[in-house]
């Protein structure tokens, strides 16, 4: 039988750190000016060498193969770079995660290039080039993975199984029909290397249980280091085999880019990149431009290929950090929301605004889901693992704290000691803040459930505080203690005691009280007060739900210029019976990453003088102003202060600041677009800002808001400038916004009728 099995290397680290060695001598030029081949540029008769740069080459590394005599040493001598930018991107993660291998994004940005080495290592079988990926898809078609077993137990079991036929097979036409999806019932067997001796046969999926329930030996069989090699052993706590570690966090990638490929395999889309000549049909070193090209005809395929294309941003943006000890705000990677959550315009402002600041307010009437869509952004961004299990049916990040009226000062929320029981008493808030700074990668909702039954600026005075003393470090965003470390100074009385022994005094340990005092995790929390206090972590939103009725209190000024504040009154009743009323309370297959939620910037001077802002510059300088005007209304009647001159509700420096910060995520997605391009962002920005931090703090009586004296009002002057500075055209990306802005200034103006107003 005709077969070969390209570029199945050993475990992954194995041929990357062979790429860093060619990175670091023959990449860079140094051999002798006397070398004619990858052996004498390399100083010795190294065939490793010779067989890893041919496997560089085939998962698209190298742009030429460097063992083709001369051809490729003298492009390296003539400092042109034969690496491809995969295999710049690659060398850079590999480098970096070396040194560490603790750090998550690293570890899944090389799982993803895992996942695109699957899909682009072949198998070629008689006249049939089939990617590694696509057979280990069409055994699990064959044999499917039972629910109680080890996935990677079962591939080994059936590669090994898929490899011995390879092997013995004499004409191989089942085989190669098979990877075509031409015949689903091929059997296969476990063969012994020394005596062709059967093992074990596969003719349905209780053999293959049985095989693995009586440890069917998978020893001196043929090709018996090929599984271990694409899987991993089953000694592996995180799988070293390139297929293993793909499969592990990404799969539904790789079952997308198996239904692409199974359509046709002859004329897969994946084609030229497993062709190993150098020829027009070849594409190898174009890897992620190929791959892209396929994904943009694939709407799932895309989805699953912008995931994988942002773990390696990400990790390219980790290895950065690490290896050039420059901050993470200099390496700025611009999120790209899956299609499905851009057609959410709802959930997109709420993500726009938490960017922007860490603290919303969901106003509206009572029954309309706002405590329940921050319940839905916690299970958009759940990932799998022990966040998903705590509860049940509640992920892991999310915690409702229900606001009770009684609440007059923060102990409800920040605890207290008591002298009584000699304990730090303590609350779920401080317990899930803590949580969310034990896994710093996930984002963190915290729901204030009807947060106004009580006064807000009363018992959450100091976070709002804390909140203004957010600060960009080196190391992410930080604030001030909200709970300083000296909060916790007597707990340490409970930690020893004083005896006296023989007319001594002497001090005896008491650690074990803690736990006595506190059980095993408050124990370890507390420890973790005393030692640093409580500050706010940048992966924590905090969402307080807004029904203004009766039976609540008012927002005051503080409160409501350090959050944004968006509407939730619910659309027709008749939706309810739509397809798209579906509740979105399921966690996704590919989470939510938390740089579609973590702010990057806290002042608007980080923005523009940010390298990739810094082009923005004049023009925000320029609009800005005119659309807001100074603070004090003077220096432009025509422009929102201007209106608001001689009111309690101008323009402070605060709002001006979180204008710029969320211009600078609409720019961001809009993938940072020329200078000139950007007007219709800023409008939108404005239109937002407005909306959401401007309009909630006008309230009072009729004669408060009037102008021109009397003849007009605020809300009136405000629609006319909107009308005449901000529509933009109609259907455009903005158009909702604006009519939303013009709707609310009509009801609140309609609501004077009354002679009082107010934006709730």
């Amino acid at each position: 039988m005709k077969y070969k099995i390209n570029c199945i290397y050993n475990y992954y680290d194995t041929l990357l750190s062979q790429w860093i060695e060619l990175n670091d001598t023959i990449l860079k030029g140094e051999f002798s000016d006397n070398a004619d081949n990858l052996t004498q540029a390399s100083g010795t008769d190294n065939s490793n060498l010779r067989s890893r740069a041919k496997e560089c080459f085939r998962v698209g590394l190298l742009k030429h193969e460097l063992t083709k005599g001369m051809k490729a040493l003298k492009t390296v001598k003539g400092d042109v770079n034969v690496q491809s930018r995969f295999g710049f991107v690659v060398a850079l993660i590999y480098r970096a995660y070396c040194n560490h291998s603790d750090s998550e994004k690293l570890k899944k940005a090389l799982a993803a290039i895992n996942a695109l080495f699957s899909i682009i290592q072949p198998f070629e079988i008689r006249t049939t080039l089939v990617s590694v990926n696509t057979v280990v898809h069409r055994l699990l078609d064959r044999f499917p993975l039972p629910n109680d077993f080890d996935r990677g137990e079962w591939l080994r079991y059936l590669l090994s199984a898929f490899c011995c036929e390879l092997k013995v097979a004499k004409e191989g036409e089942e085989i190669e029909k098979f990877v075509l999806g031409q015949n689903k019932d091929l059997a296969l067997r476990i063969i012994e290397n020394d005596n062709n001796e059967v093992r074990s046969v596969f003719n349905s999926v209780d053999d293959v249980k049985k095989a693995i329930e009586d440890r069917v030996s998978l020893t001196n069989i043929h090709h018996q280091k090929m599984p271990l090699f694409m899987i991993g052993t089953d000694r592996d706590v995180v799988p070293r085999g390139f297929y293993g570690l793909a499969d592990l966090y990404y799969s539904d990638f790789l079952y997308e880019s198996y239904k692409i490929e199974s359509k046709d395999v002859k004329n897969s889309p994946f084609i030229g990149l497993y062709i190993d000549n150098e020829g027009p049909a070849c594409k190898k070193g174009e890897v992620l431009e190929t791959i892209k090209s396929i994904s943009s005809q694939n709407t799932e395929f895309e989805n699953k290929y912008q995931v994988i294309m942002k773990s390696i941003e990400d990790g390219a943006v980790e290895a950065l950090m690490y290896l050039t000890d420059k901050p993470k705000s200099a390496f700025l990677t611009n999120w790209v929301p899956p299609i499905d959550l851009q057609k959410d315009k709802s959930t997109m402002r709420i993500i726009t605004a938490l960017r922007t600041k860490p603290f919303l307010l969901l106003a509206g009437i009572s029954g309309t889901g706002k405590s329940q869509k921050v319940q839905e952004l916690a299970f958009m961004t759940c990932p799998q693992g022990e966040l998903r299990e705590e509860g049940g049916t509640t992920p892991g990040n999310y915690c409702l704290i229900e606001v009770k009226p009684n609440w007059h000062d923060s102990t409800e929320l920040l605890g207290y000691y008591s002298a009584l029981t000699g304990r730090y008493e303590l609350t779920d808030f401080i317990r899930f803040v803590y949580k969310a700074i034990k896994h710093d990668d996930t984002p963190f909702f915290l729901c204030l459930d009807e947060m106004n039954l009580a006064p807000v600026e009363q018992y959450f005075a100091e976070f709002l505080s804390v909140l203004e003393t957010r600060k960009m470090t080196d190391d992410g965003i930080k604030t001030q203690p909200l709970l300083p470390k000296e909060r916790f100074c007597n707990c340490k009385q409970e930690m020893f005691v004083y005896t006296e022994k023989d007319g001594v005094v002497v001090k005896e340990d008491k650690n074990y009280n803690m736990k006595v005092l506190y059980g095993d995790e408050d124990a370890k929390l507390i420890e973790y007060l005393m030692e640093n206090g409580l500050s706010l972590p940048d992966n924590l939103f905090v969402i307080g739900t807004v029904n203004m009725d009766d039976t609540t209190h008012q927002f005051s000024r503080k409160v409501i210029d350090r959050a944004f504040t968006i509407e939730m009154n619910g659309g027709k009743l008749s939706d309810m019976f739509t397809p798209e009323s579906k509740m979105l309370l399921e966690y996704r297959d590919e989470p939510l990453p938390l740089d579609a939620f973590k702010s990057v910037f806290v002042r608007a001077h980080e923005v523009l003088d940010h390298e990739k802002y810094a082009k923005y510059k004049e023009v925000i300088s320029e609009q800005i102003p005119l659309l807001l005007g100074d603070s004090d209304g003077s220096a432009n009647t025509d422009s929102i202060n201007g209106v608001l001159n001689n009111t309690p509700f101008r323009v402070s420096y605060r709002v001006q600041n979180e204008l710029v910060l969320y211009l600078s995520v609409l720019i961001e997605r809009a993938n940072f677009p020329e200078p000139d391009n950007i007007s219709g962002l800023i409008a939108e920005a404005t239109l937002a800002i407005l909306l959401e931090k401007v309009l909630p703090r006008i309230q009072g009586e009729q004669k408060q808001l009037e102008t021109q004296g009397g003849r007009s009002n605020v809300l009136k002057d405000l629609k006319t400038f909107v009308e005449g500075h901000m529509k933009p055209a109609e259907g455009s990306e903005d158009d909702s916004i604006y009519k939303e802005v013009v709707r609310k200034l009509e009801e609140m103006n309609d609501k004077l009728s009354n002679y009082y107003t107010n934006f709730f």
